[in-house]
């Protein structure tokens, strides 16, 4: 039996990042077919799937798996000081 919500969030993952079916894939190193049988109910992603979508997208797997929590984690205090320093050195500021 196929968990309709676990495919949906599949696709509100995708949705959420601005990504074709075929972009999604692609990243993932899949073919279109694969997301489309996801989000069409056809086939339901594996374990394995969804760890990998979670770990290319940033996607948590507590919500692609079960629907708990959000969508994206909140990033750690340390990751937000890491992404401002990183921006701050790309555009010269001090």
């Amino acid at each position: 039996m196929i968990d309709f919500l676990v495919n949906d969030r599949v696709k509100e993952a995708r949705q959420s990042l601005n990504l074709s079916q075929v972009e999604f894939a692609s990243g993932l190193g899949w073919s279109r077919g694969v997301i489309a049988n996801f989000e069409g109910h056809l086939t339901e992603p594996n374990e394995l799937q969804l760890r990998l979508i979670c770990k290319v997208y940033g996607v948590s797997y507590e919500y692609l798996a079960f629907g708990e929590g959000t969508l994206f984690p909140p990033k750690s205090l340390g990751d937000q000081m890491g992404e401002l320093a990183a921006a701050a050195a790309k555009n010269n500021v001090d």
